[in-house]
């Protein structure tokens, strides 16, 4: 996987329901050297799979037909779905839905209403544990 902190390096699967959340973070990204797509329900999000190759994606939790729980689920359940870091983007912000998405694996949690200055901030340390994490260990003993 060709994933850095470099944002150039970035491609981004947006999966969210409501419209100007899902602009407004493709804008950011794509100004800030990213390729990013954006699908607005669940079930579309896991059609871009395949097709788009993202290797960074960012889900809401509260869509209607099928819920980024379940979504989450479908990902990590394919032969590459340990792959990329999955990054939860939800205006549920109580400390059970926190809790929730680290015990499910998330690999971040981004609350809605986000910081536009802290959203890069915040994915560039989700993407920098990711590789450590994915890297051998250079540690001494």
């Amino acid at each position: 996987m060709d994933l850095t902190t470099d944002v150039a390096s970035w491609r981004v699967l947006v999966i969210d329901d409501e419209p100007d959340n899902l602009r407004l973070i493709v804008d950011l990204l794509e100004f800030s050297g990213a390729k990013a797509v954006q699908a607005p329900s669940g079930a579309k999000g896991l059609e871009l799979l395949d097709e788009f190759k993202p290797n960074l994606i960012l889900l809401d939790l509260s869509m209607p037909e099928m819920d980024g729980w379940t979504v989450y689920r479908k990902i990590r359940e394919r032969p590459d779905g340990q792959e990329r870091p999955i990054v939860a983007l939800t205006a549920l912000v109580m400390y059970e839905n926190i809790e929730r998405a680290k015990t499910e694996g998330f690999n971040s949690y981004i609350t809605k209403p986000f910081q536009v200055r802290a959203l890069l901030t915040q994915l560039k340390d989700c993407v920098r544990a990711f590789v450590e994490s994915k890297s051998p260990s250079t540690g001494h003993s």
